[in-house]
């Protein structure tokens, strides 16, 4: 840990409550929602999560998985070119494993930064400096994560950390009749990132270390997406609802149909509008 690194972990595990309080003093403060939100807020729905942020003052609300592309066709090009396979840095925890348990294989852990750290920067980089980064995610482990890379995350949040304020705020606003589901355009050129939440390598750790025992021979593929929780993403500790991983994996998919079916509707409105 990097010297100061016990104030820097008080600061990324603040409480929603004080980082509200920084945005009433005037604070811009930006948040980055893991991939497996609609499963970790369910059955609240997915676009409610982006209009209860903003009206509760955070500047922008964005996915993570806004910045996969890039980091994709990073991970092509250090496959093509570079030491024939590569470890993503996506869950902290394999990268811990990996750095304590199989140090002949640090070579091979992605070098680049890892989503969250990517999104927190290309956040700070468009909204200046001054502007503090919220991820929110289902992963404890993130907290630490942050703190070792001082400067881009300011504060983690785990789902069950803030879902009871959202499912309070959401009560509040479907009482005010406030909601509103339609004034938020969601990128369907993300569709296919937002489902890789769905597909890894391996998951769970029996299954890593299975992987991890048998390399640098034989690598399953040029890039190898390890979790350590069972299920990836959708089986983290800090998902707070009780939905299975079939649920789970199942909310995610219906999120993404939702934002496809919005564009047809889009796309046949404005050739109507063209036509007329």
């Amino acid at each position: 840990m990097q010297p100061g690194g016990a104030a820097g972990i008080k600061k990324t595990t603040v409480g929603l409550s004080q980082i509200i309080g920084d945005l009433r003093a005037g604070v811009p403060v930006a948040v980055s929602l893991a991939p497996s939100f609609p499963a970790a807020f369910s059955p609240l729905p997915p676009v409610a999560v982006f209009q209860i942020l903003r009206e509760a003052g955070f500047v922008s609300v964005e996915e993570t998985v806004s910045v996969l592309p890039g980091i994709i066709e990073e991970r092509k090009r250090l496959a093509r070119n570079g030491l024939g396979f590569y470890i993503a840095n996506s869950c902290p925890v394999v990268v811990s494993l990996v750095n304590r348990k199989y140090p002949h294989l640090r070579p091979h852990i992605f070098p680049g930064l890892s989503p969250m750290l990517s999104h927190a920067a290309l956040l700070k980089k468009r909204l200046g400096n001054s502007t503090k980064v919220l991820f929110i995610g289902l992963c404890g482990a993130k907290k630490k994560e942050a703190v070792a890379n001082p400067g881009l995350v300011d504060y983690v949040l785990t789902f069950r950390e803030v879902k009871p304020w959202f499912e309070e705020r959401y009560r509040a606003a479907r009482q005010a009749h406030s909601l509103s589901l339609h004034g938020w355009r969601l990128d369907p050129s993300l569709n296919g990132v937002r489902q890789a939440v769905l597909a890894t390598a391996a998951s769970g750790r029996q299954a890593v270390e299975a992987v991890l025992d048998r390399l640098p021979v034989d690598p399953p593929g040029p890039f190898l997406e390890l979790l350590n929780c069972p299920g990836g993403c959708l089986g983290g500790p800090g998902i707070p609802d009780k939905l299975g991983l079939a649920e789970r994996r199942k909310t995610v998919e219906q999120y993404v149909a939702w934002i496809e079916e919005r564009q047809a509707r889009e796309v046949c409105a404005s050739e109507k509008a063209n036509s007329a």
